[in-house]
């Protein structure tokens, strides 16, 4: 019981960062280093101070232990699909998603809306990153979410290969673009 009192507030919190869109992101350059320049940025959440979240890590963890983590992962992929409108053609926008996320049924429709509803975007210049916060192999729905957006041009990676459940039969079942190490 004291859990489910813990757990309220804390969900509130979560729902007014969500509705106020209190998480913005920040780039980290992603170098090809081949040419020697940057060929895209990797999106990294970040709470806003009003959001009262320390930390993107207390954030994220706050969406999973409240089952929000859908709606706080929509939030933050919005903004920076809308953050990457005004990049020079070419440069890739690598955006991370949870296991749970990306294999939901409304992923693909939604990431695609959100794509096509921004000027100069297309979905052959979004890598979608499948995280390591799932410590399972398999997660169902995944394979099949993963085709579909292949299929619509989207790039999918693995981050942290090596690391979690990103082991040789994720790796092989799924057949991403990008391996992050």
């Amino acid at each position: 019981m004291p859990q489910d009192r813990q757990a309220q507030p804390l969900r509130e919190q979560l729902l007014k960062t969500i509705a106020e869109k209190w998480v913005s992101p920040v780039f980290q350059p992603i170098t090809d280093l081949q040419r020697g320049e940057i060929s895209g940025f990797e999106s990294l959440s970040r709470p806003g101070v009003e959001s009262g979240f320390a930390n993107v890590i207390e954030l994220f963890k706050a969406g999973e232990t409240t089952g929000l983590l859908w709606e706080l992962e929509q939030v933050a992929r919005e903004a920076s699909l809308q953050s990457a409108k005004g990049w020079p053609a070419g440069v890739q926008l690598f955006l991370n998603t949870a296991p749970a996320v990306f294999a939901d049924k409304r992923f693909a429709g939604e990431i695609l809306k959100c794509v096509e509803g921004i000027a100069g975007l297309t979905p052959d210049r979004v890598v979608l990153e499948i995280t390591e916060e799932s410590g399972e192999q398999y997660v169902e729905g995944l394979e099949t979410q993963v085709a579909i957006l292949k299929e619509q041009g989207f790039q999918i990676a693995i981050d942290d290969v090596g690391a979690g459940a990103s082991g040789l039969n994720r790796i092989m079942a799924l057949r991403p673009q990008w391996l992050k190490l």
